[in-house]
């Protein structure tokens, strides 16, 4: 049998693989497997996941070693992000004021482009993409928290406002299988859980988190939504997983390194966990110590290769094969810079 029909029968193989998002995979499907953009994969990143990776478990992506890129909005922190695997969109957050400015970066350009305001400038933020919108529920705007849940329309770029929090939180936030999961958050720390349902407009209330925690961040990663880090009373370095399918968390093995508002992202059989707040919350985790990553199928962590600066709740996400984080704090210098890491075939 040559190579090209063994190609053929690798990629059929993989049709009707399940998406987070209740679709069915089709290319994207290929190029979530080695953690690239649902938007579009390359042929021979088809031909990896085709291949090589089901036949032998190769052609792993893994972050490369971190830059400083050109920088795009202004100095901020504890703002929100969401990837829609083209383009990393940054908003809000704060420095001096609370901002409302949103910001779009081109993973292929590195180019940032400004978009339309929030309809309320706010920070403590995470946000979430989901089928061509972005949420951002909860915030606080410099003197309270509030409910407000904000929704942004990549496509005609414009916002709108869904139906409020039941009960105010600054949660972290993650998108599984067309909901939207908000967890624990300020004030507080809260172990609340709030689910979202776009298409009914309406919420749901989850099961408590098993330990009241704020300044973590949610990602999902497979069937589960991983929570990562925080502040529990001081910061903490324990990691939750959720079921949405049974609505239970199981402790998993905990960070290395405590840190809260770490930018927290999902590749392939990976999460990383990147920068974040020491005990003093403001100042960043020490450099050789700013990226983690986990192995979801052996439970446990390994220190990556560091990021440029280090620092505490910058943003960002992944994008067009780069990893991407933007501003934060170290002690009182807010950063306006922008830290990069593309993904390599290992």
């Amino acid at each position: 049998m040559n190579k090209l029909m063994v190609l053929v029968l690798g990629l059929a193989s993989l049709t009707g693989v399940a998406h987070a998002n209740g679709s069915t995979a089709g290319e994207a499907g290929y190029g979530e497997l080695i953690g690239e953009s649902p938007s579009g994969v390359a042929v021979d990143d088809i031909f990896c996941a085709g291949f090589d990776r089901v036949g032998n478990g190769s052609c792993e992506r893994v972050p490369s070693a971190w830059t400083l890129a050109a920088v795009g909005p202004p100095a901020r922190y504890r703002a929100g992000s969401a990837s829609d695997g083209t383009n990393v969109y940054v908003f809000g957050g704060g420095s001096s004021t609370v901002l409302n400015d949103l910001w779009r970066w081109n993973a292929a350009t590195q180019v940032w482009t400004q978009l339309a305001i929030m309809p309320t400038a706010k920070q403590n933020i995470q946000g979430t993409f989901l089928n061509g919108k972005i949420y951002v529920p909860g915030g606080y705007t410099g003197s309270t928290h509030i409910a407000e849940n904000a929704i942004y329309d990549v496509a005609s770029n414009t916002w709108s406002l869904g139906a409020p929090l039941p009960v105010i939180h600054t949660g972290a936030t993650a998108a599984y299988n067309g909901k939207i999961y908000v967890f624990g958050g300020n004030p507080g720390p809260l172990v609340r859980l709030d689910i979202y349902d776009p298409v009914a407009n309406s919420w749901a209330q989850g099961a408590d988190m098993p330990t009241a925690t704020t300044y973590g961040r949610a990602v999902t990663a497979g069937s589960y939504i991983y929570y990562v880090g925080g502040i529990a009373g001081t910061t903490t370095a324990a990691v939750y997983r959720y079921d949405p399918a049974s609505n239970t968390y199981a402790l998993m093995a905990p960070l290395n390194t405590a840190r809260a508002t770490a930018e927290v992202m999902s590749l392939g059989n990976h999460i990383y966990a990147i920068n974040g707040g020491d005990s003093t919350f403001f100042t960043g985790v020490p450099l050789a110590q700013s990226v983690e990553i986990y192995n979801i199928a052996t439970n446990s962590w390994a220190y990556g290769l560091p990021t440029v600066t280090k620092s505490a709740a910058s943003s960002g996400g992944r994008a067009g094969g780069k990893l991407m984080i933007m501003g934060g704090v170290d002690a009182t210098t807010y950063y306006d810079q922008v830290q990069v890491s593309p993904l390599v075939l290992e």
